[in-house]
């Protein structure tokens, strides 16, 4: 190339890498491999813009179902009906939560003598979710107190007011030969 010619592609290739250095200097959309340091940190600054409230999913809070006194009502039923010396296990399953799976544990509850004997006295229904509820109850026999006030839960399930698994378990240790399910 003669040094003519060479001016001309000289100034050419200078002007090309000035304009690609000020493409990837940062806030103009440059390249997106290049980092640029955190004012805050001092660091490079490779981390996703935070969401903002506006973007981010609401947190979880607690409320009542659509009709709590109605809601209120059929969790005491199937409390009182569980219990109920006359209720056939299958009914008294489908007050229990996942009942089907755990009938065995159920009529293993029904048919002991010690567990056959309690009643229950529902003293308090507190909602923490449209789907789930704090249960205080007291167990009795006859007019003995033989446990007092303990918590339990109730969920709703196939929209039907139930007995948690979870407490089913827990009142499994008031009989005598209640077999308890392995998930307890």
């Amino acid at each position: 190339m003669t040094p003519a010619a060479r001016g001309p592609a000289a100034l050419l290739t200078a002007a090309a890498l000035l304009f690609a250095a000020g493409c990837g200097s940062g806030g103009d959309g440059g390249d997106e491999k290049t980092t640029t340091p955190s004012t805050a940190t001092g660091t490079a600054d490779t981390t996703p813009p935070e969401r903002t409230p506006s973007s981010a999913s609401p947190s979880p809070t607690a409320t009542t179902p659509d009709d709590p006194d109605r809601a209120e009502d059929e969790i005491r039923r199937a409390w009182r009906g569980f219990f109920d010396p006359d209720l056939p296990v299958e009914k008294k399953a489908a007050l229990v939560e996942d009942g089907v799976q755990y009938e065995l544990m159920i009529q293993g509850f029904a048919e002991d003598e010690r567990a056959g004997d309690l009643r229950v006295r529902v003293g308090s229904v507190d909602f923490t979710s449209a789907r789930a509820a704090d249960v205080g109850y007291t167990l009795r026999r006859g007019d003995a107190t033989i446990r007092p006030e303990r918590p339990g839960e109730s969920v709703r399930q196939d929209g039907d007011w139930k007995i948690s698994f979870r407490t089913l378990c827990d009142l499994a240790d008031q009989g005598s030969d209640v077999p308890k399910a392995v998930a307890c």
